[in-house]
């Protein structure tokens, strides 16, 4: 089992003013993500942003999510937490490093949502790829447990072969791990044991569909196309 370094450094941070990298760290991740198809990112959230999403989660709204065959999980169901991670992973300067620690793109987009599991729920997640949904490249899960869990482990496998290439423990809060997406390798999260909650932001770096900011453009150029309309109509 795989673990991180507590005294490992951040390389990446997403921070309220932007992003901060440390460059002499790239080259390091990038020959790490080729020779196993994935890497940490420690740290990857500022502790104010971290703690910003624990506030919310505290007492937000979890959603039952079922995908027969493949998993059942807690979603959270709070608009401002989602925002704020959609937004803060989306961040061009972000994807773009993505693309050079993991060479593949260009990467339109971050697409996922902050899931939960409990031990004893009967929550659970099997091998899968993720391949058929859009043009997933990249996987991404960040840890935004507040309490160390026990199990929960994200592990990897060829395809063919059933050869497990890693199982990983990323418990650090504000950690995140990327892995590679491609159909000969498949990907779960073990069971969660013992008695604390397994909670993360998870989803995929994808290569179709409007880049993020783009589509928020748009949206808001519709809405004010709309609004405009409306107005002259009640004039009228």
């Amino acid at each position: 089992m795989t673990e991180r370094d507590p005294m490992e450094p951040s390389a990446i941070q997403i921070q309220t003013r932007g992003v901060e990298c440390d460059r002499t760290q790239i080259d390091r991740l990038r020959a790490q993500f080729r020779d196993t198809h994935h890497t940490f990112l420690p740290q990857l959230l500022e502790p104010y942003l971290v703690n910003f999403l624990l506030r919310r989660m505290e007492n937000a709204q979890w959603e039952t999510n079922i995908h027969p065959e493949i998993k059942e999980e807690h979603v959270l169901d709070d608009f401002p937490a989602q925002s704020l991670l959609d937004f803060a992973v989306n961040q061009p300067g972000f994807r773009q490093l993505i693309e050079e620690i993991t060479n593949t793109g260009p990467l339109r987009r971050f697409k996922g949502r902050v899931y939960r599991m409990i031990p004893g729920k009967g929550h659970y997640d099997k091998w899968h790829t993720d391949v058929p949904h859009f043009q997933r490249l990249v996987g991404m899960t960040l840890n935004l447990s507040p309490e160390v869990f026990r199990g929960g482990l994200f592990m990897m496998r060829e395809r063919e072969s059933k050869r497990v290439l890693a199982e990983i423990a990323n418990t650090g809060l504000g950690d995140a791990l990327i892995f590679r997406i491609t159909p000969a390798l498949e990907h779960r999260v073990s069971d969660v044991e013992g008695d604390k909650a397994k909670t993360a932001f998870a989803g995929w770096f994808i290569a179709d569909g409007v880049e993020f900011f783009e589509e928020l453009r748009q949206d808001s150029e519709q809405y004010r196309a709309a609004t405009s309309a409306g107005a002259a109509t009640h004039k009228t």
